[in-house]
């Protein structure tokens, strides 16, 4: 006889029971083939629930009378549940008399210990806690929310034990700490660790005085670890065929290659240095016309066109298929039908397949948009008995940017949301969540929810507004300059060289006599306060040195009084003799003006002005923003000027509206 197939059977260990005790040795029960139950219990309404992960040992054996060779046998998981929410794996732990905790231990050890975490545990860290507190120095790294930890205490002896946990968050601060009469004190940052299981044993560290007076001085002190992926156990399930396989195919494809082994669970994770009212994006427009884009791409369900920037909405134009397309609320549609979406913030197309497929070249006619965040608005509406309905209006200033708002409600517990499309409609994940609309230009919203909303709960409205902006698409870009400044009043004209490198290249540049420079550089040298402006024509590279040579003078001041304007001009000579230096003039003249308001004090201001040189006798006297407000006469030191000073002021002006009543009787 041959050993078949039936003769290979199930058998039961000792305890088919999840709890601690589960498992143990081989026993004579025989698992009875195609009885229910038989290994693992019926699922219950809180095991659905809450989910559960069922451990059973089972031991194959041969059952036959004859003594053919015995050459080896395989147990697979043949049929996959039918209850899409069950998953059966097998694993193997090659130990016949183990239990359910070593089991378990096995399946939770995919985490092996790694390198031993820098500085110490601080003193006891008691069981029960959901934080651990660890001492290391201010330049050691910190571990980063979602990693894996081991706690070992009494590593090495014979009463070991560890727990692995996992970072939900960490905080960390400098102290201080006395380590010994004789030794300076000792600076240390100490983390705050937040873990997502509480302690299951103590975990005793030492202090920082006896850890830094000799490192960890007791073998039982329990140390922090850090993890590494072990793959303790392998795991055998089954998986659906996404392809047919033929004979002798070198390959199969399945749907995933992944079971599940436990049931998922919640971790708390704290977000910190949030805005109470979140963020949102308010696209601006980032030219005043729109431009077009050619693209080569192919058309299909799955690949996105990326246009390369934010788009405004309800400005996208384009032919397809020889079809106009333009966009509405984040939807790509030709006449009514939809397309495709349209992600206005990252400039990305999804297609439907509607749209079509194949390859082409589109000329994509859009307004490019930027994407500033900033803090959001927000009011709410509450829902009391009286006021629950199903529509709530409401006006929100500062007026919504188009695409920001977002309104939540809350029904039967569960919160809803809608959001503006772009286009002044607000909808749903669902239609059935409800709808709405809002005027960008009055703030008015309307909204319509879905279900009545819960009783002292609120309708939530949180929005973004325009911000101000500045419009840099046609701005001239300015070439490079740099200022040196010599410290020395009163710089002779004629007499300045700059020199400097590119690239190995000496490089010079002269000033001109009249206020510039000529030669391998342009700019403007301001004789007077000593001040050199450099617009080199080749960009240097960074640190690049400028050296300056010039001549100076002592500068001359003197106060100029007695002078009677005439209708604002004022004529005066400088005292002294023989010619004025040209470029070396600066005049502060002081000026006043009547209050605009007709009442207050006058309006008192300094006009400051510098001599631009004309020629070897005039000169133009002229404000730091350029204007002309006189002349110089740098051979008879005469000078003719009208000062002017800009002056801003504001002023809030009210009316007064007449508001008639009509009451009908």
């Amino acid at each position: 006889m041959t050993i078949l197939s039936g003769d290979i059977k199930l058998i039961k260990s000792q305890v088919m029971l999840d709890t601690d005790d589960g498992g143990g040795g081989v026993t004579d029960q025989e698992v009875i083939d195609g009885q229910s139950n038989n290994i693992f219990p019926d699922i219950s309404e809180l095991d659905r629930t809450y989910g559960r992960i069922a451990l059973r040992k089972v031991f194959s054996q041969i059952d036959t009378n004859n003594t053919d060779s015995y050459f080896g046998s395989h147990l697979i998981v043949n049929k996959a549940p039918t209850d899409p929410r069950v998953t059966v794996a097998l694993f193997d732990t090659a130990d016949w008399f183990d239990r359910r905790t070593n089991a378990r231990d096995r399946l939770e050890s995919y985490l092996a210990r790694g390198p031993k975490w820098a500085g110490h545990l601080l003193e006891t860290q008691l069981e029960g806690q959901r934080a651990i507190q660890q001492v290391v120095r201010p330049e050691d790294d910190e571990p980063t929310t979602g990693q894996g930890l081991v706690l070992v205490a009494n590593e090495g002896l014979g009463n070991e034990y560890e727990q692995y946990v996992r970072v939900t968050a960490v905080s960390s601060v400098l102290r201080t700490f006395s380590v010994s009469d004789n030794r300076p004190n000792v600076e240390r940052k100490v983390l705050t660790i937040e873990i997502s299981d509480p302690l299951r044993a103590d975990f005793i560290g030492p202090s920082v005085k006896e850890f830094e007076q000799g490192g960890i001085i007791n073998t039982a002190n329990a140390v922090l670890r850090d993890t590494r992926v072990a793959d303790a156990a392998n795991y055998y399930g089954i998986a659906t065929l996404t392809n047919a396989v033929s004979l002798g195919a070198a390959q199969v494809q399945v749907n995933s290659i992944y079971t599940n082994i436990v049931p998922s669970s919640q971790t708390e994770v704290p977000l910190i240095a949030l805005d109470t009212g979140g963020q949102s994006v308010a696209l601006i427009a980032g030219n005043s016309a729109a431009i077009t884009v050619t693209v080569n791409t192919t058309v299909n369900t799955t690949t996105a066109l990326f246009l390369g920037s934010p788009i405004m909405p309800q400005s996208v134009a384009f032919s397809l298929f020889g079809q106009s397309v333009t966009d509405d609320g984040g939807v790509l549609k030709i006449a009514s039908q939809s397309i495709g979406t349209i992600d206005y913030q990252n400039g990305r197309i999804n297609w439907y397949e509607q749209a079509g497929s194949g390859v082409v070249s589109l000329s994509v006619t859009f307004k490019p948009a930027a994407a500033p965040t900033r803090p959001n608005n927000t009011l709410s509406k509450a829902v009391t008995q009286d006021s629950r309905s199903y529509n709530y209006v409401a006006t929100l200033l500062p007026i919504p940017a188009p695409a920001t708002l977002a309104v939540s409600y809350t029904a039967q517990g569960k919160v809803y949301y809608l959001r503006d499309a772009g286009n002044g409609q607000l909808k749903g994940a669902d239609a059935a969540f409800g709808s709405g609309s809002i005027n960008y230009t009055t703030g008015d919203v309307l909204v319509t929810c879905g279900a009545l909303p819960d009783v002292d709960t609120v309708i939530m409205f949180n929005w973004g507004t325009n911000v101000a902006t500045y419009q840099r698409a046609n701005t001239p870009v300015q070439p490079a300059k740099f200022e040196i400044d010599t410290a020395q009043d009163g710089l002779v004209a004629g007499s300045i060289d700059v020199f400097w490198s590119v690239e190995g290249d000496a490089k010079t540049a002269t000033d001109n006599g009249v206020g510039g420079l000529t030669g391998d550089a342009t700019g403007k040298v301001d004789y007077a306060n000593g001040l050199i402006t450099v617009i080199p024509n080749l960009l240097p590279q960074a640190g690049t040195v400028f050296t300056a040579s010039y001549q100076f003078g002592d500068p001359q001041t003197q106060d100029v009084i007695g002078v009677i304007p005439d209708a604002g001009q004022l004529t005066f000579t400088i005292a002294g003799s023989g010619d004025l230096e040209q470029g070396s003039i600066e005049l502060t003249i002081p000026v006043s003006a009547p209050s605009p308001f007709g009442v207050g004090d006058d309006i008192v201001g300094d006009a400051t002005l510098h001599d631009v040189p004309l020629s070897a006798s005039l000169g133009n006297l002229v404000s730091a923003s350029g204007v002309v407000q006189g002349t110089v006469d740098y051979q008879t030191r005469e000078c003719i000027v009208t000062p002017v000073v800009d002056y801003t002021y504001h002023r809030t002006q009210y009316t007064q509206q007449v508001i008639d009543t009509w009451v009908s009787a």
